[in-house]
């Protein structure tokens, strides 16, 4: 279930003893690409010689790898003692935690006990009453704010503007807010004048190109600037380039425009603007060519396919599995997803199993496997 706000998080984080009094962290929003962005801040900081932490959700394969120490997930048993801990704490106060303030305060406690240096946090839902955002101003050395665009409309509501001002909650009082200049100009306009009632430093990037990649290393290499170049006496110009350029080329996001072969893409878009983006790369690496989309879906589909599908493309449809402390997530049904397909393709098919493809017809063009993130984690959990 998932439950916003922050009154069961606060009182969890002290009976634990505040296993945030001494973290620094980047804290990062945002619609599409946060993910992706925390791994880039994450890739540039252990380059540069820090013990890095980092938090993001939801877990791909394992819910351990939702929690990472210098680029690695962390052990599983380390995972699940600190969990319990966290479960047993909850209990023991009578404290109605939602699975993920139990898994937020589980990463703050692994990262409190693992010696970093830096910390790394993504935002689950929204950002203003998201259980992340129990981190104090103390606590943030940059907030980052990545591509924002309409996505979980119940929660966050339906504009642009109304997901903007929730995302714009992470922004702190004193601390500098980065965020990606390509947003549209009334959503920068919220995220300003949030930034100015705080007096937090508002740092826009300096490309606006309409490029995921470029965008989001672009948030990542200017948070790092910001924090780095300002605070760091020891760090030349040279080193703190060659960081960054080191650190984008080495930062691996699995399940993010992950090739699997020379035919077969993943990527986790799960949203008509994510959806948009990765088209753009489709078309400009395998133009005028045949897709095959295997897809499934936690939430209606027909905006997502309508930035997808072309008509000489072909859709496989099917359902992930149930997710591991996430009950509430379940996957579309093929029924309705055949009728939500109806109108942007008359080639689908339908497998129950992403394990299931080689019943299908032998296909050697390119295949992409999209739609969610867990459609994702299950196909890498055989690998």
């Amino acid at each position: 279930m998932i439950s916003l706000g922050l009154g069961r998080i606060e009182k969890l984080v002290q009976k634990l003893g505040n296993p945030l009094a001494n973290l620094k962290v980047f804290h990062v929003a945002g619609t599409n690409g946060k993910g992706s962005v925390c791994t880039y801040i994450e890739s540039i900081l252990a380059q540069s010689g820090r013990n890095v932490g980092k938090f993001t959700s939801p877990h791909l394969v394992r819910p351990n790898d939702a929690i990472c120490i210098n680029k690695k997930p962390v052990d599983l048993k380390q995972f699940q003692n600190a969990l319990e801990y966290v479960k047993l704490t909850a209990n023991r106060f009578d404290i109605p935690a939602t699975e993920f303030e139990l898994q937020t305060a589980t990463a703050f406690t692994v990262l409190a006990n693992s010696n970093i240096d830096v910390g790394v946090i993504e935002v689950g839902l929204g950002g203003l009453e998201d259980a992340t955002n129990v981190l104090r101003p103390e606590n943030v050395l940059c907030s980052v704010i990545t591509h924002i665009s309409l996505d979980h409309e119940s929660f966050l509501g339906s504009t642009v503007e109304s997901v903007a001002m929730h995302k714009a909650g992470i922004i702190k009082q004193g601390v500098p807010a980065v965020v990606d200049a390509a947003n549209n100009s009334d959503v920068l306009e919220v995220l300003r004048k949030q930034a100015s009632t705080k007096n937090a430093p508002f740092i826009l990037t300096k490309s606006t190109v309409h490029n995921s990649v470029v965008n989001n290393q672009a948030v990542a290499e200017l948070a790092y600037r910001t924090v780095f170049e300002s605070t760091s006496k020891s760090n030349s110009d040279s080193k703190i380039d060659a960081d960054i350029k080191l650190g984008l080329e080495n930062a691996e996001w699995p399940g993010r425009l992950q090739w699997v072969g020379p035919n077969l893409l993943l990527d986790g878009a799960h949203n008509a603007a994510g959806a948009q983006q990765l088209r753009k790369y489709i078309d400009q690496h395998c133009k005028g060519k045949p897709v095959r989309f295997v897809v499934a879906f936690s939430k209606p589909c027909q905006k997502i396919l309508a930035e997808l599908v072309r008509p000489e493309d072909s859709l496989v449809a099917t359902e992930f599995k149930s997710v591991e402390s996430m009950p509430w997530i379940q996957p579309r049904s093929l029924d309705i997803v055949a009728l939500e397909a109806a109108n942007y393709t008359k080639n689908i098919s339908f497998v129950d199993s992403i394990h299931n493809l080689s019943a299908l017809p032998k296909y050697d063009g390119l295949t992409v496997i999209c739609g969610s993130l867990y459609l994702i984690g299950d196909f890498l959990g055989t690998k």
